[in-house]
């Protein structure tokens, strides 16, 4: 496995698999062309651990939530330094695809 950027590289069974870490607050933002100060399941499944309380203050790529989809965990990463405004699901609970997962304060408001 090499690790290039955003980019990872695995050769397996004789080929090379190329995954590209997706961070869902950029991307929805990208999808809307406009900002989201909202985290949102790439896919549905069930939220693992809550590392993250409302209130608190977080660095750009401080992990946030662990989520489970396909018996995949995700760590869902903070896009940008900022406050968590909300925290919308709980440990053990499931969601589907584009739910909130957690929202932090307008950059304005913090």
């Amino acid at each position: 496995m090499a690790v290039k950027g955003e980019t990872a590289y695995i050769r397996a069974f004789g080929r090379t698999f190329t995954l590209h870490i997706v961070n869902p607050v950029e991307q929805a933002a990208q999808e809307t062309g406009t900002g989201s100060d909202t985290a949102r399941a790439p896919m549905p499944g069930m939220v693992v651990e809550i590392l993250v309380s409302e209130g608190e203050t977080l660095t750009k790529g401080q992990p946030m939530i662990t989520i489970e989809s396909m018996k995949i965990l995700t760590v869902i990463i903070s896009p940008r330094d900022g406050e968590v405004s909300m925290v919308h699901l709980k440990s053990g609970d499931t969601f589907d695809k584009n739910a909130s997962l957690v929202t932090l304060k307008k950059e304005e408001e913090t």
